[in-house]
């Protein structure tokens, strides 16, 4: 799980149905580390619900009003050949 605040570039790597109209994302960040990410239908799933296995992104995290890390917008670079 991600654990700080900001701007990250990284790899999707799988997709996995999750808990309550969830699912949860695997990435491999340019940094090296892997992290899972729930998406929640009412974030309208940030659009990976159709995106392809080995897409390039741009993740932006922020802190919730609950102090928790959340995925808060992403954004396609390109797809890994």
């Amino acid at each position: 799980m991600m654990e700080e605040v900001g701007e990250f570039i990284g790899t999707l790597e799988m997709k996995a149905q999750g808990h309550k109209k969830s699912i949860r994302i695997f990435l491999t960040l340019d940094d090296g580390r892997k992290i899972i990410t729930p998406i929640f239908w009412w974030q309208t799933y940030l659009g990976f619900y159709y995106m392809p296995i080995g897409t390039k992104l741009r993740l932006f995290y922020s802190e919730s009003s609950l102090n928790k890390i959340y995925l808060e917008k992403v954004e396609v670079i390109g797809q890994e050949q």
